[in-house]
């Protein structure tokens, strides 16, 4: 379970750089490719609920819909509409992300 935003953007990253068929074959993983990309989309969507209190129910519900069309995108082999949707998501929950402090 992703319990803190570090995770969560760690993860959403993970899933850039390793989705659809390149996951780390460690645990949770497994090497197969579908089961694998299904337990990552899996995973960031229940932490995009879990963070609902955080983000509020309307981004939250607008992550959940960006998250199933990334996934659908993978599965169909549109990896570039993937990413991109998934970096539309890390965009909506982490927008300051590089700001100065």
């Amino acid at each position: 379970m992703i319990d803190r935003l570090s995770d969560l953007r760690a993860h959403l990253q993970l899933v850039v750089m390793g989705a659809p068929d390149n996951f780390p074959k460690a645990a949770p993983f497994s090497g197969d490719a579908v089961r694998d990309l299904e337990h990552a989309f899996q995973e960031l969507r229940e932490a995009a609920r879990h963070f609902e209190p955080e983000f509020g129910a309307e981004r939250t519900e607008i992550v959940d819909a960006l998250l199933v069309a990334a996934h659908e995108c993978y599965l169909h082999g549109e990896k570039s509409k993937g990413v991109q949707l998934v970096r539309d998501v890390i965009e909506i929950l982490f927008p300051n992300r590089f700001a100065e402090r």
